[in-house]
């Protein structure tokens, strides 16, 4: 399915990934917009499952790192501090660290599904104009370990906003576009 997704919208640097041998495929692929666009809600449609919080109001406050581990039998929750020491955690746990401001990464594992594979990673962040100090940051921190974006868009918008449009122009985005 994601080689159809890659051939139909003409995403060659992409193909370059894909026909890579499937025991060296890496592809993280990071979704932004602005805050409650629905970042959550979309990665937890391709899951198949709500397995990420999502509301209305800022939710992500932390980079979530969601990724398919063959020998996982169900959804394996982790904590990575800002210390770099990564612990197993509940559902619950992982949730509220979801929405809190302690510093660190979330890692979701689960077993392979749709097009979550070895190898690709779906990155969950915090909205580009979020109304909490430092969650944009956050999300722009990231940016330069990506392969690739999906933005997300308010749909009553009816256009993009400004706001948006002067973050996809930004040099960050520029070298996703270009690797």
């Amino acid at each position: 399915r994601l080689s159809a997704i890659v051939d139909t919208y003409h995403l060659d640097s992409f193909r370059t990934l894909l026909d890579a041998p499937p025991e060296t495929f890496q592809a993280r692929i990071g979704f932004v917009g602005e805050f409650s666009s629905g970042k959550s809600t979309l990665i937890n449609a391709i899951l198949g499952e709500a397995l990420l919080p999502s509301r209305s109001t800022p939710t992500t406050a932390n980079v979530i790192q969601i990724e398919a581990d063959s020998n996982a039998g169900a959804a394996e929750y982790y904590s990575a501090g800002a210390d770099g020491e990564v612990r197993g955690i509940s559902a619950a746990d992982f949730a509220g660290f979801a929405c809190s401001d302690s510093q660190g990464t979330l890692r979701l594992r689960l077993p392979p599904r749709g097009i979550l594979q070895p190898g690709i990673q779906l990155i969950d962040s915090p909205g580009i104009n979020a109304l909490v100090a430092g969650h944009a940051e956050v999300t722009m921190a990231q940016l330069s370990l990506l392969d690739g974006l999906v933005v997300c868009l308010h749909c009553e918008m009816g256009t993009v906003p400004a706001n948006v449009l002067d973050f996809l122009k930004r040099e960050e985005i520029q070298g996703i576009a270009h690797k």
